[in-house]
């Protein structure tokens, strides 16, 4: 009874390891379809804007970008963040409209979330009414979908869009921000060097420290090694389970031997246990090629990830992971911010992976240990 327990408590660990494991994946796959990029963030008054401005022609042709400010404000005792947008943002963050228009024709225009349709009005097609913000009245142009669809990067937060000419002047204390997207057939490794080596020719009195540049280029690959450690985990754990499975076995046939040589003839205990021998030499093969393969595997298995995620000379340089930490931009439209969330939830769900692995491995090794010593108990009757 106990054992059938034990069993239903394994395989209910297993159907949660695995959930774990595709909810990983499938939130690593979101992300990616997102573009890499980095991201130049300015304080309204910031007088290094003007300049990098000024250069949008190069900007323009080799690469995606758009230019938004954003403020944090309140509407209804619940926050929300007005973005006001260019005509490039959508294509470096799509918005699926549901209905209404995308097209500004007047400052006192406005593009709202359906979730936000729904709790200010009880409808999501709010479009012509009026919303105000900041004392300020809106007509509502478009509502836009919410994407709750992962509950990963899901976010009780809104976001309202307005146009971005019209908002430098009727918004303050906001954040302006540049998100330049990497070119999709781009082989360089890190671009955002370029892009800075760029920017001081053409602005000699630019110094770096001035800028406050995100670079997310690698973000992709940095996600994506997280969950191959969970393979390689996943993997390991594998390979030790068949290493004791098989010597356990070994352990057990030599001392069944060794007690029927005691009694029969080698030939004899051949011609005896014929069928038992080569059940067990069937199933020692078959722990030995999982062994193989995983072992080949294991060896040949690798981490990518980007040097500028990694200290120059000591990878015990616990102040360098903690500056590259608080580095991240937390603008809730920002790249930074998805690419925070995301990294976030990927590692709760690789260290839940990795509590729930280790206590399915020892319940299956203990549950191995008794069936061992059941089937020592029976010697003689059915098995080697």
């Amino acid at each position: 009874m106990m054992n059938k327990k034990r069993i239903v408590l394994i395989i209910g660990l297993v159907i949660v390891l695995l959930a774990i494991f595709l909810f990983q994946e499938s939130l690593i796959n979101d992300f990616s379809l997102k573009s890499e990029r980095i991201e130049l963030s300015f304080d309204m008054n910031n007088e290094i804007l003007p300049f990098i401005l000024s250069e949008e022609q190069y900007i323009g042709e080799r690469y995606k970008y758009a230019l938004y400010i954003e403020q944090e404000t309140v509407l209804n005792e619940q926050p929300l963040t007005v973005i006001g947008i260019d005509k490039n943002y959508c294509e470096l963050e799509p918005i699926e409209f549901i209905y209404g228009e995308n097209t500004f024709s007047n400052r006192n225009q406005i593009i709202i979330s359906d979730r936000l349709a729904k709790k200010k009005y009880g409808a999501v097609n709010s479009v012509g009414e009026n919303i105000e913000i900041e004392d300020k009245n809106y007509e509502i142009i478009g509502i836009y979908k919410t994407n709750e669809s992962n509950m990963f990067v899901r976010n009780e937060k809104d976001i309202a869009y307005i146009d971005y000419e019209y908002a430098k002047n009727d918004l303050n204390n906001y954040i302006s921000i540049i998100s330049i997207q990497k070119p999709v057939d781009s082989k360089e490794e890190f671009f955002k060097e370029k892009f800075i080596d760029y920017l001081k020719f053409r602005i000699p009195e630019l110094n770096e420290e001035m800028l406050n540049i995100m670079d997310y280029s690698d973000a992709n690959r940095v996600l994506i090694e997280w969950h191959r450690g969970t393979k390689l985990f996943t993997a390991s754990l594998l390979f030790i389970l068949i290493a004791i499975i098989f010597l356990r076995k070994i352990n057990t046939i030599n001392k069944y031997v060794k007690k029927d040589l005691e009694l029969y003839y080698p030939k004899e205990i051949i011609c005896l246990r014929i069928n038992e021998i080569l059940e067990e030499a069937i199933k020692l093969l078959l722990l030995i090629f999982g062994a193989i393969f995983l072992l080949q595997w294991i060896i040949k298995f690798q981490f990518n990830i980007p040097g500028k995620y990694l200290p120059v000379s000591d990878i015990f340089d616990f102040e360098f992971y903690r500056m590259l930490n608080n580095s991240v931009k937390m603008n809730l439209s920002s790249y930074g911010y998805f690419y925070d969330i995301t990294l976030y939830k990927v590692k709760l769900l690789t260290l839940g992976f990795f509590i729930l692995g280790i206590i399915t491995f020892l319940l299956i090794i203990r549950m191995i240990n008794n069936r061992m010593s059941g089937v020592e108990d029976k010697y003689g009757r059915s098995s080697i």
